[in-house]
């Protein structure tokens, strides 16, 4: 983890994390590499503020880390969601490139099968 906080130190790669609560991470993680699929799924590659969040349209698909794994923005009556999971803490932590919202659940990752359909269905369209 050392070297992955130093390399966004260093380069100061705009992100968002969205991050679940640790015991809810805790039970649905079991190993290192699965920690690793996880964190990407969480990463957005670009800066957002709250008032950015908040102001796109129910349907704003946001792109991840993870090749072929996007976040859908909804709203449940005033709650902000991501795949269905409640954003419930706006910006846990923001320093002008890098931000951390709470989340109440891990983000799901689609089956493989359906990953690939994702991924080839993107191409077709390049």
């Amino acid at each position: 983890m050392a070297s992955l906080h130093g390399f966004f130190f260093k380069y100061q790669t705009m992100m968002t994390v969205f991050a679940p609560f640790d015991q809810v991470l805790m039970n649905q993680v079991g190993n290192l590499s699965e920690q690793s699929s996880i964190f990407h799924h969480h990463v957005v590659p670009f800066g957002l503020l709250w008032s950015n969040l908040v102001s796109f349209n129910d349907g704003t698909v946001l792109r991840t880390n993870l090749m072929g794994f996007t976040n859908n923005i909804t709203r449940s009556q005033d709650v902000l969601m991501l795949n269905g999971v409640s954003v419930i803490f706006s910006e846990v932590y923001h320093n002008g490139w890098f931000s951390v919202y709470e989340i109440s659940e891990v983000l799901e990752v689609p089956h493989r099968t359906e990953r690939l359909w994702l991924c080839f269905a993107r191409d077709r369209r390049t």
